[in-house]
């Protein structure tokens, strides 16, 4: 019970990354605000963690919107009375048909589309909980970043826009390390590798057994990530067990 009595916002999690961390931190003792824009799924999930007896509410949004999550966080602050953990699950590179279109084949609206879906939403939930995190001098952020943003071998499969989003949440979160640590406020990010998630399988549905094989021994643990191999280093960053880990960026790539 590492949660217990703590109030922490998922955003993401209608499924994949995001839900199975909601998910973890509500067996865990937290009341989840679970944030996305699929209110059918959110709903399914607030019930399955009632059914628990765990406490989530459900709050279908846009996070690229701010006036959406300005007043999401004033909701949360009026019903709970603070935030304590803030987990920013929302990205991906699927905003584009072709994932990995080369660098001439993307537009600029395809840049602004890509950068703003991977860094907007952090950047307006990071902006709206902060001040209430300062008032009480205490506080978690998790981000989620990307193996990609290595920008190496193991990014070309992906698009450049992408790619630079994700190093740039790492950056924002050693950013937001030192500039928030004086406030007891810690912020630290997941990066993983290709993982198993419901929107990344309708992806690797498309691949012959050669490249899925190919992209198994690229990792050397030989297996992909699921989406519970990530919401337990987002729920050990998030807890007090990590409590003087600050600014660091940890990759879950089974060694890749």
């Amino acid at each position: 019970m590492r949660f217990l009595s703590k109030v922490s916002i998922v955003t993401g999690a209608a499924s994949g990354i995001g839900r199975d961390t909601a998910l973890l931190l509500a067996r865990e003792g937290a009341s989840v605000v679970a944030v996305d824009v699929d209110a059918d799924a959110l709903r399914h999930l607030a019930e399955e963690i009632g059914d628990a007896g765990g406490v989530c509410a459900a709050v279908p949004l846009d996070v690229l919107r701010a006036d959406e999550v300005d007043r999401m966080v004033e909701d949360v602050i009026a019903r709970f009375g603070r935030v304590d953990v803030l987990v920013n699950g929302v990205g991906g590179s699927t905003v584009l048909a072709r994932p990995d279109a080369l660098i001439e084949e993307i537009s600029p609206d395809d840049w602004e589309r890509v950068l703003g879906f991977n860094l907007r939403g952090t950047f307006l939930c990071i902006r709206a909980v902060v001040p209430h995190m300062k008032a009480r001098r205490a506080g978690v952020i998790v981000n989620l970043s990307s193996i990609v943003a290595r920008g190496d071998h193991a990014a070309r499969r992906t698009n450049a826009p992408y790619v630079v989003s994700k190093a740039g949440v790492q950056a924002l979160t050693r950013k937001l390390a030192v500039e928030l640590g004086p406030f007891g406020i810690r912020c630290n990010a997941a990066a993983p590798g290709v993982t198993r998630t419901p929107r990344i399988e309708t992806l690797l549905a498309r691949r012959s057994q050669t490249e899925m094989d190919a992209m198994i021994d690229a990792v050397p643990l030989r297996r992909l990530a699921t989406p519970g191999d990530l919401a337990t280093v987002v729920a050990f960053l998030a807890s007090d067990e990590s409590g003087f880990v600050s600014g660091q960026t940890i990759e879950v790539t089974g060694g890749q």
